[in-house]
């Protein structure tokens, strides 16, 4: 599993570090050790020599170690949909449909008390997941900013209108499905949402996510990270092996009711 690797990578780059520094301080206390000119210490005659062989042994040889450990560290090779918890390759053990049955019984043990057993949040308790966000949670976000993925999406989400018109227009023009919405849709494009989400909603990479329809990497962030929306705060559930990730994450696309 991913977990174990990323495990053995940190270990490893730890134990680098620590021979990093006893090599450091060896070669430190070489060089305290060293007679000075004019000093009636006799001088070793294989000082020199050691201190070449410490710095090698002591500094360069952790320092590759260290180097390889971090080059091919799981993380350097990562999808943004693997970095969280959910791989974007099909499973090699099941088909789609087997991991959407697997998916819809993890959704009624896990996610129905809160979304309601078909996703549409019947007692208002989640989100209804029938579409990929309401026209409150984009209001909220267009006004205050969002921040719940900042380790996939490092520059967040800042307010972006304060007038509240102009908010709600784009607001009602991202929660439709980027249906036709003449002026929600030059809001949209005048204040450069595209930029971070692109010109049809569905996320770039670094930058920002889907806001259009659900897809494996949203899903993922919302399990790993949790989510702070309009209703409350929803906690996070990293226990979830890649493949009941995955499993998850087709079923509530299946769920949606965007326009594709």
């Amino acid at each position: 599993m991913m977990h174990d690797s990323v495990i053995t990578s940190a270990l490893t780059v730890m134990l680098s570090a620590l021979l990093l520094t006893l090599g450091a301080l060896f070669i430190l206390y070489r060089i305290m050790r060293t007679p000075k000119p004019g000093s009636s210490i006799p001088k070793a005659p294989s000082g020199e020599h050691e201190a070449l062989l410490a710095l090698f042994v002591g500094v360069l040889v952790p320092a590759g170690i260290l180097l390889y450990a971090l080059r091919f560290s799981p993380y350097a090779t990562l999808t943004p949909d693997a970095m969280h918890g959910i791989s974007a390759a099909p499973s090699e053990n099941r088909s789609d449909a087997e991991l959407l049955q697997m998916g819809k019984s993890l959704f009624g043990v896990h996610c129905a008390v809160c979304h309601g057993p078909d996703g549409n949040a019947p007692g208002g308790k989640g989100a209804n997941l029938t579409h990929r966000i309401s026209f409150d949670s984009a209001l909220l976000n267009i006004r205050r900013g969002a921040h719940n993925f900042k380790r996939t999406f490092p520059g967040g989400m800042p307010p972006m209108i304060a007038d509240i018109d102009r908010a709600a227009q784009v607001a009602h023009y991202v929660s439709s499905g980027f249906t036709e919405n003449e002026r929600g849709e030059l809001l949209y494009r005048m204040l450069k949402c595209e930029r971070c989400h692109g010109p049809d909603g569905r996320g770039k990479q670094f930058l920002g996510p889907n806001i259009r329809e659900f897809d494996l990497q949203t899903v993922a962030l919302v399990l790993k990270n949790g989510k702070n929306g309009v209703i409350g705060k929803m906690p996070r559930f990293e226990h979830f092996t890649d493949e009941e990730g995955r499993a998850l994450g087709l079923y509530v696309m299946g769920l949606s009711e965007t326009p594709q």
